[in-house]
């Protein structure tokens, strides 16, 4: 299922299960990537939905242009 994850756990039973700083630093750093890219994708939608308020208010602003 998740390749990151797999790999580390073969390390880990190749080295007789035993948790060494390079797996410490390897589960960290696998980590860190998953959390950097669910931040990402958060921060993408909420700046899909900033961009369709923006577009929606100069839609208001431009009809009510229209009006004068």
């Amino acid at each position: 299922r998740h390749l990151g994850f797999q790999l580390i756990n073969l390390v880990y039973q190749a080295e007789g299960n035993q948790l060494s700083w390079l797996m410490v630093i390897a589960i960290f750093n696998w980590l860190t990537l998953l959390v950097l890219f669910i931040l990402l994708s958060l921060m993408v939608d909420v700046s899909k939905k900033e961009l369709n308020e923006v577009k929606q208010m100069i839609n208001l602003l431009a009809q009510g242009r229209k009006k004068k």
